[in-house]
């Protein structure tokens, strides 16, 4: 039902938030129930795999980032 409703094949972001609030709220009754079942089907998580990749993503920008900022020399940091 998550993967049905992926924005890139014309799915809701809402209806998908929903699906993941409810999956959340019954796993809190078996905890570990979740990886066990991925494991068993040798599958990984849809949803959490966007968003480590994405995650991974801006913080791997925002390293570029920062580094270039320590790279200027003081004068060209205070005139920013």
């Amino acid at each position: 039902m998550f993967i049905k409703n992926d924005l890139s094949k014309g799915g809701s972001f809402y209806i998908q938030s929903k699906i993941w609030v409810a999956k959340e709220e019954i796993m809190k009754d078996f905890p570990g129930a979740e990886a066990e079942y991925y494991k068993k089907n040798e599958m990984s998580d849809p949803a959490k795999g966007k968003k480590a990749e994405a995650t991974e993503d801006k913080k791997d920008a925002k390293a570029e980032e920062n580094k270039e900022k320590d790279d200027k020399p003081a004068e060209e940091k205070k005139a920013e």
